[in-house]
């Protein structure tokens, strides 16, 4: 005889638990990936801004050219700066609302199958009752 395990989570509810979860990290790694190719723009550009810097440095004529390169340098990368961590921030922030929108959409329809009894599949309760849950175990 074959013995009868019970498995407390039916199949549809795996498959959604891990579609919610390929949904999610394909968000984070989007994010990632836009972190990562606004990181090369900017090594590129500090790059070509350094060599741009020494040309520059290399053909003053005076020590008062070379001071006010580099006040001039010095107001640019804080600008820069600046704009780059604008950017961190809006790729950070569109992640964020993507991942939890991708959640979120998951999270209804597991929350709902978990309301299921496992074998019969008809609700065990409604999740917008709003009778208290000890009423209904």
């Amino acid at each position: 005889m074959y013995p009868v395990t019970l498995n407390p989570f039916p199949l549809h509810q795996r498959a959604t638990a891990v579609e919610a979860v390929f949904d999610c990290t394909s968000e984070f790694f989007g994010g990632y990936k836009r972190l990562v190719e606004l990181n090369v723009q900017s090594v590129k550009t500090s790059i070509s801004g350094q060599q741009a810097l020494a040309d520059a440095a290399l053909s003053a004529q005076s020590l008062s050219e070379l001071i006010e390169l580099h006040s001039q340098q010095l107001s640019a990368a804080v600008k820069k700066t600046c704009a780059y961590w604008r950017h961190v921030e809006d790729i950070t922030l569109e992640t964020t609302n993507r991942f939890f929108t991708a959640m979120f959409a998951h999270s209804g329809s597991l929350l709902q199958s978990a309301c299921r009894e496992p074998f019969t599949g008809k609700p065990k309760f409604r999740l917008d009752d709003n009778s208290s849950l000890r009423e209904r175990l």
